[in-house]
């Protein structure tokens, strides 16, 4: 199996970097003269634009932003083997659903969702381990699931959990509960405390710093899945509001106590 990367920031250097563990051919193509420095020095694999090794390999990854993908998609499928698989691995697969379904009757689209990201950016924080056990979906994006072998092979390549079947409407739905509403909770909480206690946070510790870091992944890459998601984050930003104050009313009202003697 020879595999191109394109996109090769912490998910797509990651995969790079586990591939390349398990000694698999890659061509690798990133906008960044750094990370192309980087990749170089390294000797992870073929470093040049994906023109002139797409119709090499047998499969390309997309570490890409969700806001280029279908543009990309569009440009690189006709230059594909037949037999080829696309590896899609947007957080969000709505926006990217008819690109996607145009691709599948071009080549083999596996669509996956790795939940591993980090609120650092770049291949400098990638990891060969970044994937390992971390859950994962697969997700059907309106032509039917990749065929078993595909999944096994990404899955024992990447060392993640068993990778968990979802249309594209459960996928979506269950990120907005599990990934963009915690991003929120946790942004919202870090400026609040810089905003109104900026002096309590030389006592903040590890409660603090957990809660508070995922806020801290860059806006710039979160928007475009938090808008794509949006009816369904508003839905639970409103049923977290209410869970808040069902539970401030819970464990902040005082509790009566038996009368000593009874």
């Amino acid at each position: 199996m020879n595999v191109g990367v394109v996109g090769v920031g912490l998910i797509g250097g990651s995969i790079a970097r586990a591939l390349k563990a398990h000694e698999v051919p890659l061509w690798l193509d990133d906008a960044s003269p750094a990370t192309q420095a980087a990749l170089t020095a390294l000797q992870l694999g073929e470093v040049a634009p994906w023109p002139t090794w797409i119709g090499q390999v047998d499969a390309v990854v997309l570490g890409v932003p969700l806001s280029v993908e279908s543009d990309l998609v569009r440009h690189m499928v006709p230059a594909m083997r037949a037999e080829a698989t696309l590896v899609d691995l947007s957080s969000v697969k709505r926006p990217v659903q008819s690109v996607l379904q145009w691709a599948s009757e071009r080549v083999v689209v596996l669509s996956l969702h790795l939940m591993a990201g980090r609120e650092t950016r770049g291949f400098s924080a990638s990891s060969p381990d970044l994937f390992r056990d971390c859950a994962g979906a697969v997700v059907d994006i309106g032509a039917g699931f990749p065929p078993e072998e595909a999944v096994h092979w990404w899955q024992a390549h990447l060392g993640t959990a068993p990778l968990s079947r979802w249309t594209i409407a459960e996928h979506d739905d269950a990120v907005a509960w599990v990934s963009h509403l915690p991003f929120l909770v946790s942004r919202a909480l870090a400026r609040l405390v810089e905003r109104k206690r900026p002096a309590a946070l030389a006592l903040a510790g590890p409660g603090y710093r957990d809660t508070s870091r995922v806020g801290r992944s860059d806006v710039s890459l979160m928007r475009p899945m938090l808008l794509a998601n949006q009816a369904v984050l508003r839905e639970a930003l409103v049923a977290l509001q209410e869970e808040i104050e069902r539970t401030a009313a819970e464990l902040l009202c005082e509790q009566n106590s038996p009368s000593e003697g009874t």
